[in-house]
């Protein structure tokens, strides 16, 4: 936390004293909002991480309690495969965001350059040859760790909701597959799938009330961030700054996408719940009691189990594009300002 603390004061206080102009001064928003974005989830993950585990555990208890067919492996697989190949590409983001970090090293052992890609306030001077190395070890050291954690905490969040997801898909199956039910088995199947759909919305109840103000912050500071990487994109002026601004935005529009779209697909297939209990032969139900509570199921499943920030705004692919729409708006009045400051 100390550590935290001090990048956000140090990037503020480099920002306000010793940036040369509104153009470095700028990047100092990015960072920072950046940096309180990550003790963000760091804090959270690590403050619920029993209630986390708890979610852990419900799911698993709900995994284990399906009857296997090839159809569900089959599905299971693609949404294995389809976590693995976005937590791949966030990873590799990552690293293509940290190498433009760590290059100054390279430049100053092979021609003795003094620069940074991320600037720091320190108190001394850290363009000072002896300290020089202190300083970039100690910038390249927090952005490694806070890259890491970045990465760590959303693949945590990511595979929770991906698995959430994957199972309303599977339980509407469940529901179709009543059809194949024998009379007298109905009712306690459909008895178990109820509970199980009871238990996946409290799970997403329970994600909800653990990230709601993480998500709030995120989409918050999203576009203003992005914005400000577009606008800094204009005055890089060698190929290293240039490298750092497009992974920098590409780390933050591929976090928020992939959080929008595995939220899509939580509210999506929670609907599709009712898609299953409708298609799965309820009008030859000889008792009344399973009817009535299968009509149940349709008629909740029609509302979607959707993840929020704070009521503000939906995690869904709409939000993403609004993201994308007031980056815009926010870029081109920064291009405004910067006009005028010349």
């Amino acid at each position: 936390m100390t550590c935290f603390v001090y990048c956000i004061f140090s990037l503020c206080v480099f920002g306000i004293t010793e940036a040369k102009d509104f153009v470095t001064a700028s990047f100092s928003i990015p960072n920072v909002t950046t940096v309180a974005l990550i003790f963000m989830k760091t804090f959270i993950t690590y403050y619920h991480k029993e209630k986390i585990w708890g979610i852990c555990q419900e799911l698993k208890a709900i995994f284990t309690r399906h009857e296997e067919s090839q159809i569900k492996k089959n599905l299971i697989q693609a949404y294995f495969s389809e976590y693995i190949l976005e937590i791949r590409i966030y990873g590799c983001i990552c690293v293509f965001v940290f190498v433009p970090i760590a290059f100054p090293i390279y430049k100053y052992i092979a021609y003795g350059t003094m620069e940074f890609t991320v600037d720091y306030w320190f108190p001394f001077d850290e363009y000072n040859p002896r300290l020089y190395p202190i300083a970039l070890l100690f910038i390249v050291f927090v952005c490694y760790h806070f890259l890491t954690y970045l990465l760590a905490t959303d693949a945590i969040l990511f595979v929770i909701m991906k698995i959430l997801a994957m199972e309303f898909h599977i339980l509407r199956i469940d529901f179709e597959n009543l059809k194949l039910i024998k009379s007298d088995e109905l009712k306690n199947k459909l008895e178990s799938l109820i509970n199980h759909h009871q238990k996946l919305l409290d799970c997403g109840d329970d994600l909800q009330d653990i990230y709601e103000l993480m998500f709030f912050y995120n989409f918050g500071i999203s576009a203003l961030i992005l914005c400000v990487l577009a606008f800094q994109l204009l005055f890089a002026n060698d190929a290293n700054a240039y490298t750092f601004v497009i992974s920098y935005f590409l780390l933050i529009a591929g976090q928020a996408f992939i959080l929008c779209l595995n939220g899509q697909k939580v509210a999506d297939n929670s609907m599709k719940v009712a898609e299953g209990a409708y298609f799965n032969g309820w009008e030859d139900f000889h008792c009344n009691k399973i009817m009535k509570q299968n009509f149940f199921i349709i008629l909740r499943s029609q509302r979607a189990k959707q993840l929020t920030a704070m009521g503000f705004a939906d995690i869904s692919l709409s939000s993403f594009a609004q993201i994308i729409t007031t980056t815009w708006s926010y870029f081109s009045l920064l291009k405004r300002v910067s006009s005028y400051d010349d």
